[in-house]
């Protein structure tokens, strides 16, 4: 018996129906809310970045304002290897396909229609 009182037509489709849905995997996530990132966003990230890492040489009053710079330089190197890394990423995803559409013209690419003229090819017979 299916929910709601149905009867099973088969117990295959039956069992089918009634069985949770496969667990789905994990979206492959490029930046915020796995969404692939845009030129502006990959700019805005690499403007980040190069903030981070500007060089900042003034003498520092404790060890532990050095270590913030170097963190901070770490940090915005990090950001801007990521922001590369998704500009080569955008640039490949793009390659691939511009591939593809050349494939697709390609494959889909018919010769032109042989025909005698006029309409419908009947050589200038109108009805």
């Amino acid at each position: 018996m299916l929910p709601y009182g149905l009867p099973a037509a088969t117990p295959d489709i039956a069992t089918l129906l009634t069985q949770p849905a496969a667990a789905q995997p994990a979206a492959f996530t490029w930046g915020a809310g796995g969404q692939r990132m845009t030129p502006e966003d990959i700019a805005a990230q690499r403007k980040r970045a190069t903030g981070m890492m500007q060089g900042d040489y003034s003498p520092i009053q404790s060890p532990w304002q050095g270590l913030a710079r170097v963190a901070g330089n770490i940090n915005g190197a990090l950001e801007m290897r990521n922001a590369n890394r998704a500009a080569e990423a955008n640039a490949a995803d793009g390659a691939r396909m511009a591939q593809a559409l050349a494939a697709q013209a390609r494959f889909n690419s018919d010769p032109a229609p042989i025909s005698g003229g006029g309409l419908f090819g009947l050589r200038g017979k109108a009805f």
